[in-house]
């Protein structure tokens, strides 16, 4: 293979918001270092100390936010914002002199790899591709959900093209040349996920599907001495959701619920809320970060807010999932794993969810999150429980053939066979 030969160096540009973002993208950076090559990780430095186990090399980039919010999102449309980030990437293109640039969802990337003439790699899921992909039934009869499915293309379409427009805007400020078309189709999209999960129905695009991603940094982190008493005990739930947009108010009443129903219940609160937030109960059990694969591994059943990465975790461990999902991105996935027989969807979503999307109005998914009624929860969290034996044949029919641990192995062959 090319890479074999020559020493690369391949700079990788994450959203710093969301875990997810940074440890896939940080698995593939280790598989690279791995490989003999340089990788150079960028990420803000108020995340640096969340990876301080990686051999690789990790420097520092302005944030999009100061804080972890669902309003990355609108940070990451605005024309001005991107601008400031991509003068900063652009310096540290000219000071690196890499072969390739990685982003995961971090758009202003896109165009600093477009004007140094760089390879550029864009790690998404099939929802996050400038293009359309199949969308999951939501468990209507087929006729319907094929008549409505052509609409509600139209509308994510709508929604995609504000942040592509908003890219080649600031890129024609630089080079008129660089129209959205030529920036999003130059790229390769390394999509970590099996072909058949969620099937885009573009053409167009440069598509590798190299399969789930995990990274084992958290294996080796510090977990709190009640961790090795965790056991699978028929009623032992792993609560998390993710760290930005989750009620910290409802989080707290699920996790009292559950304990108040006779459940062991395990939290990782992230910065949805402090350890400190969660009342002191014998089977309540709290910290802020976990290995995830290594906790689904010991319990019965997770509750997560509907994150590819988290449901991903639980179902290779054997687990299945009671998803609350409330932005786009976790309502199609948990969605297409409820298709699937993976998950349980609890949807507290109503007009106003569309609304916000057709407006843009991204912290309106976080009043939505505010609705979740902790009951409901419990009730798809008891049918799960009464129907383990069908959700974990499910499990082992989508986890047969999948072979995680050479994913970021693959996605790092990808790159380097490119440069």
């Amino acid at each position: 293979m090319k890479h074999s030969h020559i020493k690369k160096t391949i700079l990788f540009i994450v959203v710093e918001v969301g875990i997810a973002h940074i440890t896939r993208s940080l698995a593939i950076a280790e598989a690279v270092h791995l490989l003999g090559h340089r990788a150079i990780f960028a990420l803000p430095k108020r995340k640096h100390s969340l990876i301080s186990t990686t051999p690789v090399e990790i420097i520092d980039i302005p944030p999009i936010i100061l804080r972890d919010s669902i309003k990355v999102v609108n940070a990451l449309k605005d024309p001005k914002k991107i601008k400031i980030l991509l003068d900063e990437e652009l310096r540290i293109i000219k000071q690196h002199r890499p072969d390739a640039v990685v982003c995961d969802y971090r758009m202003s990337a896109v165009i600093a790899g477009a004007l140094s003439n760089l390879p550029t790699f864009f790690i998404a899921n099939s929802g996050g591709v400038p293009s359309s992909c199949s969308l999951p039934n939501i468990g209507v009869p087929r006729v319907l959900h094929n008549f409505v499915a052509p609409f509600l293309q139209i509308l994510v379409w709508r929604v995609k093209m504000r942040f592509i427009k908003s890219v080649e805007q600031v890129a024609q400020e630089y080079d008129k040349k660089w129209t959205h078309q030529k920036l999003f189709e130059r790229m390769t999209y390394i999509i970590p996920e099996t072909e058949d999960y969620m099937v885009p129905l573009g053409k167009h695009l440069d598509n590798r599907f190299v399969g789930p991603i995990l990274w084992k940094g958290f294996d080796h982190i510090r977990v709190p001495s009640w961790f090795r008493m965790i056991r699978k005990t028929g009623k032992t739930i792993y609560v998390t959701m993710g760290g930005t947009g989750f009620d910290k108010q409802i989080f707290i009443r699920l996790c009292e619920l559950l304990i108040k129903r006779g459940y062991i219940v395990v939290v990782s609160c992230s910065t949805i809320a402090h350890i400190d937030d969660f009342p002191k109960y014998k089977n309540l059990f709290v910290t802020d970060y976990l290995p995830g694969f290594e906790i689904c591994k010991i319990v019965d059943a997770v509750i997560c807010h509907g994150g590819y990465g988290t449901m991903v975790q639980a179902v290779l461990a054997g687990v299945p999932v009671v998803a609350i999902p409330f932005n786009p991105d976790q309502i199609l996935h948990s969605l297409r794993f409820q298709e699937l027989g993976l998950c349980k969807v609890v949807l507290p979503i109503d007009i106003t969810f569309f609304i916000n999307l057709i407006v843009g109005d991204w912290e309106g998914f976080e009043r939505v999150a505010k609705r979740t009624d902790p009951e409901k929860v419990m009730a798809a969290l008891t049918t799960l429980l009464d129907n383990t034996d069908v959700y974990k044949k499910s499990i082992q029919r989508f986890t047969k053939g999948i072979n995680y641990t050479t994913s970021p192995k693959k996605a790092a062959t990808v790159i380097l066979d490119s440069v």
